[in-house]
């Protein structure tokens, strides 16, 4: 049988986005999702892109996905950016945080990116948190089109020479 999934973003509960949230959705449908393919950012070179995308989990159940995916001129200019999505059941508890530093873990450290960089919606205050406990700087805020509501974005980077790994993992330049 066909598996219907909706993607979902982190976003005040009176607040509605474009799509449809993953909550009450089946095990097999989150992780459908998480292989489903999502739009590139606008500056990807298709020709060079990338993505890498990691579920997450919670006690075994599928709660989120966090994707890293090859900005323009990949190799030569090595900025990658990070995306992510969480269940409203899963926010709250630090599992964004845990999975978004993973994320820029492998950035810097396995594929030598300079820079990464999240686009957040303004109304977005989870995943700007995020950012600023990562140690990204706010770059720019744009006018974006989703579905047929106009957004503000924040666009958020983290250069390498600024990240603070987890005192757990080791690095060398």
């Amino acid at each position: 049988a066909d598996v219907a999934v909706l993607p979902a973003a982190v976003l005040p509960v009176d607040q509605e986005h474009y799509v449809g949230w993953l909550e009450g959705r089946s095990a097999a449908q989150r992780r459908a999702f998480v292989e489903a393919p999502f739009v590139q950012p606008e500056d990807a070179d298709l020709s060079r892109s990338f993505e890498l995308s990691f579920l997450v989990e919670d006690d075994g159940e599928p709660v989120g996905r966090q994707r890293l995916v090859a900005g323009e001129r990949w190799p030569e200019r090595r900025v990658l950016y990070t995306a992510s999505w969480l269940l409203r059941s899963a926010q709250g508890r630090g599992i964004g945080t845990r999975s978004r530093t993973a994320a820029v873990h492998v950035a810097f450290l396995h594929l030598e990116a300079t820079a990464v960089r999240s686009h957040v919606l303004v109304e977005n205050a989870a995943s700007a948190r995020i950012c600023e406990k990562l140690g990204y700087r706010l770059l720019k805020r744009k006018s974006a089109i989703e579905g047929t509501r106009q957004v503000v974005e924040s666009i958020y980077e983290l250069r390498r020479e600024d990240w603070q790994p987890h005192p757990g993992i080791s690095h060398t330049w």
